[in-house]
């Protein structure tokens, strides 16, 4: 510490002066005295205001005649701090004082007071003073604490062994020179230095290869790079975590900071993209939400191919269907609004009220009428050219299903359609001619030289079959003989049928024939006397299940031997042992069928007069008993007219058969099950009818 301009109180200069005078021995300072008080020290003081402690390790020495250096130590675990110093003499006269408002220092519990100050004396002489304890120094120094350190040698620094004395630059420079000369002999003199090696062992340690599609990218945490060969058979993207759109081809680096792990993912393939997306551990999913994003660069990238971004939401010129890439431009010419096509100048634009004002002198596309002739010139080509043609009209239907015509009209007299209908043919017909439509026959679908009149029968092929020549072959009735034939101009006689000639008359014969034609095959006819005829299971009832059908003389009846169920509308009975009729069955009446223990039984539904007894029957019960019904309890009627007629509790509010009112027609707003009965409303009101204006009546039905 610099030198303390210490005040001399008066008792410190008299003992002085004393011991100077008598000859006696010089006198001592034995304690120094510290306090923590802030004071204003004079030559008066004779004590020191709040006075902490008095240490006696002190030691000093006479450095100048006016000044003496002291060192003072305090190892005790006090804590304060010092504002202000006292220095005793052994005869317990206060020699000194000196103090300030700032702490000079502080001393906390832990710590070791050590300090060191040069006193400067202006009227005194230093040598006058001693210390009482004179073997104190300060103790050396060592890495924790201040204190006294010897100096090493040069040998002794070069040869960088001695850990308690201090270099100087004497030793300092050949130590250097001899570790400089050996880091220049050293192979690898820097082995805590990154090199490119250690930067590839360190930060891209190279990890086991992914190539199971199976192995999912956000479980990679470990610090590395990995090659990623994967197959795309079942989805890179689904399966492995990889960027979407990414293929399952390159290599993927991985930064585990403890906090937060950084990924980057190379293709190795042509494309040679890359993605980057950071993740963060404390997460149980890191990369949750944070996607992968595609890094610009040369391949995904060319600065050359953009633009400044327009202002304004821009139409595309031109490559739209029908468009060529003409350049098109577009500007004000001071009045209108002009369109240039390359060099072109295609002419004003027109607008919609321009637009509105010219076209009343023209017709509209959607229909209208023309007085007076109308004449359309300009057609090219001819009728029967291939294609559509240059028409000068067209009469196009809206589509394929419909029709494409015209009308002609004779207002108040005749009007009818033309044109092609759903075949595609020329057709008139529809309005004066009615619902119906009438094929025009040209040149291109009849020709009357192909036609005959109609013939009135269905004729028989002349020839063209197997075997025949196309001779003319004709077949007529001989006069009465027979059926005869004639080909070309030969006749040929009559017909004649397997080994016999049969004359074939067209004369209606009464009775029962003796003879029948008929034959075991197709190509053997013979005649046979029907007197003989033997019908199989004619006579057998057991086989009368496999008749089929029944004549009654117009038609066939098919008999179905199965039971379907359900009701028939007719069955057959029979008015004696020899003959079998069909009947209505509401026709029938049978017996006591319709009786009930001698009662007859009818089905009329709802007949109009109220019921005295009635059928029913009882719980537990599977028989039919008669009951008077004024003696029933009705729990549920659909009908009032009935239920007033009905013992037991009747109409009720809300009850089965009740009424009720309210605004809305369409729920009761109640529960139990209702029918509606009715609603009005006044139109005069103003409401529309709705629910809230309406007046809804509702009957309980169960």
């Amino acid at each position: 510490m610099p030198g303390l301009q210490i005040i001399i109180t008066n008792a410190g200069r008299a003992a002085l002066v004393n011991a100077e005078h008598n000859g006696t021995a010089s006198l001592k300072i034995t304690e120094i005295g510290i306090t923590g008080a802030v004071f204003t020290a004079g030559k008066e003081t004779t004590t020191l205001p709040g006075e902490i402690k008095r240490i006696k390790t002190i030691s000093g020495e006479v450095v100048a005649p006016d000044t003496l250096h002291v060192t003072v130590r305090d190892d005790g675990t006090d804590t304060y701090t010092v504002r202000g110093i006292g220095y005793w003499l052994s005869n317990g006269v206060l020699l000194g004082v000196y103090s300030q408002p700032e702490p000079i220092l502080q001393k906390s519990t832990q710590s070791m007071l050590l300090l060191a100050a040069d006193l400067v004396f202006t009227d005194i002489k230093a040598t006058l003073l001693t210390f009482g304890d004179a073997n104190f120094t300060n103790p050396p120094a060592t890495v924790e604490r201040q204190g006294v350190v010897e100096l090493a040698t040069p040998t002794e620094t070069v040869a960088g062994t001695d850990g308690t004395r201090a270099v100087t630059p004497e030793g300092l420079t050949p130590a250097l020179a001899q570790a400089i000369a050996k880091h220049l002999v050293a192979v690898d003199p820097h082995q805590q230095y990154l090199t490119s090696e250690r930067g590839n062992t360190l930060y891209f340690h190279k990890l086991p290869a992914v190539t199971d599609s199976d192995t999912h990218c956000d479980t990679l945490l470990d610090t590395g790079v990995r090659d990623v060969s994967v197959a795309n058979d079942r989805g890179v993207i689904a399966a492995t975590g990889l960027p979407m759109g990414a293929d399952g081809y390159g290599t993927l680096t991985t930064e585990n900071g403890g906090q937060f792990v950084h990924q980057v993912y190379t293709e190795g393939t042509t494309a040679r993209r890359t993605w980057q997306r950071t993740g963060y551990l404390g997460a149980p999913l890191p990369f949750i939400g944070r996607d992968w994003k595609l890094l610009w660069d040369s391949v995904t990238f060319d600065p050359a191919s953009k633009q400044d971004k327009l202002p304004f939401t821009p139409v595309q010129q031109g490559t739209g269907i029908g468009q060529k890439s003409n350049v098109v431009k577009i500007g004000w010419s001071g009045g209108n609004l002009k369109v240039t096509v390359d060099d072109t100048d295609m002419g004003a634009v027109i607008f919609q009220a321009n637009l509105e004002a010219a076209l009343k002198n023209y017709l509209p596309l959607t229909g209208g009428s023309v007085t007076g002739l109308l004449q359309v010139s300009g057609s090219t080509g001819a009728v029967g050219s291939l294609g559509p043609g240059r028409p000068c009209i067209e009469v196009a239907s809206s589509g394929k299903s419909d029709d494409a015509y015209m009308t002609f009209h004779k207002p108040g007299a005749y009007a009818t359609h033309f044109g092609l209908d759903a075949n595609n043919d020329l057709s008139v017909g529809g309005y004066s001619m009615g619902a119906v439509s009438y094929k025009l026959w040209h040149a291109g679908n009849f020709d009357p030289a192909a036609k005959q009149n109609a013939l009135g029968y269905t004729p028989v092929q002349e020839g063209t079959g197997v075997g025949q020549l196309p001779n003319r072959v004709k077949i007529g009735w001989a006069a009465g003989d027979g059926l005869k034939a004639t080909v070309d101009a030969t006749d040929q006689g009559y017909f004649v049928f397997a080994n016999q000639t049969l004359r074939m008359r067209w004369v209606g014969q009464s009775g029962q024939p003796p003879w029948l034609l008929g034959g075991s095959s197709a190509g053997d006819i013979c005649v046979y006397n029907p007197s003989e005829f033997s019908v199989k299971y004619a006579t057998d009832s057991a086989r009368s299940q496999n008749s089929e059908n029944i004549s009654n003389g117009n038609s066939y009846m098919r008999l179905q031997w199965s039971d379907p169920g359900g009701q028939t509308l007719y069955v057959w009975g029979s008015d004696g042992p020899t003959t079998a009729r069909l009947s209505v069955v509401g026709n029938l009446s049978v017996g006591n069928a319709r009786t009930w223990s001698g009662f007859p039984l009818r089905f009329a539904e709802n007949p109009g007069v109220q019921p005295y007894y009635v059928l029913g029957i009882e719980a537990g019960h599977n028989e039919f008993s008669i009951y008077n019904r004024t003696s029933m309890a009705v729990g549920s009627c659909v009908s009032a007219m009935y239920a007033n007629q009905l013992s037991g509790a009747g109409l009720q509010n809300q009850g089965i058969g009740g009424y009720i009112m309210n605004k809305n027609y369409t729920s009761p707003e109640v529960a139990g099950a209702w029918e509606l009965r009715g609603y009005a409303y006044d139109f005069g009101s103003g409401g529309d009818g709705g629910v809230g204006s309406r007046a809804a009546l509702w009957q309980r039905v169960g």
